[in-house]
């Protein structure tokens, strides 16, 4: 007779995990729905200059919108876990808190920690006692599926934003502008042209962020108004990268899903083995 794994608890963490990463994406939709997502203020011009200034600040994200994001990634997380007590299940094994799912990116710590040089789990590892399986958890690994960068690889990624939620640390979030953007600015009499002054505005943590410096002849007005329409998109920070490069590190909302993705195919592959 055939026996596969019994993945239930997998699968019903992974469809907990989609129910977050929708209701994710509609709390970001709001946030930017609702109103600007930014504050415009103005700094008259100078009384000896005529020089003023348009700087922006970001709404803030509140804690809601990080929370889901921290339960997405322990849904996934966890799935995977699962799924390998499932299989030291159908190895004959009991599984203990020690059994989860490796995510390394080189082939050497893999075998290292949890794989003997003939590919069986090491008696330590968090592989232990599993005789099945095994290949499907290797041939998963960011340094298969990603040779060229694996810690670029979606699982990879959720591995160091999972860590950052296990440890009560909120995502980052970043809101950027690209593309066309507009500025207005009242009164225009005795106004010299000024455009915005950035290619990519970048924000973080409500930070107050320069948008244009602007300038008037003599008479200067003390009641300068402006008004500012950005093309903005919403990004989240590499946790691995955020202290050395923040803005090096911003990744795009759909590697959200990429995730959630390659650990359902992953699921669907341990359920799939046979003894």
């Amino acid at each position: 007779m055939t026996t596969t794994p019994d993945v239930q608890a997998s699968r019903t963490r992974l469809s907990r995990a989609a129910r977050q990463l929708n209701e994710y994406h509609n709390l970001i939709e709001q946030h930017m729905r609702d109103g600007e997502p930014y504050a415009v203020e103005v700094e008259n011009p100078h009384p000896l200059t005529g020089e003023g200034h348009v700087y922006l600040k970001l709404k803030p994200l509140g804690h809601e919108i990080p929370a889901v994001l921290a339960d997405f990634l322990s849904s996934l997380r966890i799935a995977l876990d699962y799924s390998v007590r499932a299989l030291a299940e159908l190895s004959g094994t009991a599984p203990t808190p020690s059994h989860q799912f490796p995510i390394e990116t080189d082939r050497k710590t893999l075998f290292s920690r949890h794989l003997t040089p003939d590919g069986a789990a090491r008696p330590k590892g968090w592989l232990q006692g599993l005789t099945h399986g095994l290949g499907v958890i290797e041939s998963n690994q960011p340094f298969n599926l990603a040779p060229d960068d694996p810690r670029a690889d979606p699982l990879a990624l959720l591995q160091r934003f999972s860590n950052t939620a296990k440890h009560r640390e909120p995502i980052t979030h970043y809101i950027i502008s690209h593309g066309r953007s507009t500025l207005e600015i009242e009164p225009k009499q005795n106004l010299l042209p000024a455009t915005l002054d950035f290619a990519g505005l970048a924000f973080a943590r409500g930070e107050r962020a320069h948008a244009c410096t602007f300038r008037y002849t003599y008479p200067f007005p003390d009641n300068v108004r402006a008004q500012v329409g950005l093309n903005l998109e919403v990004l989240i920070v590499d946790p691995e990268l955020e202290r050395k490069h923040p803005r090096g590190a911003l990744t795009e909302l759909s590697t959200l899903d990429s995730m959630y993705h390659r650990v359902a195919t992953i699921i669907n592959l341990i359920a799939s083995v046979t003894i």
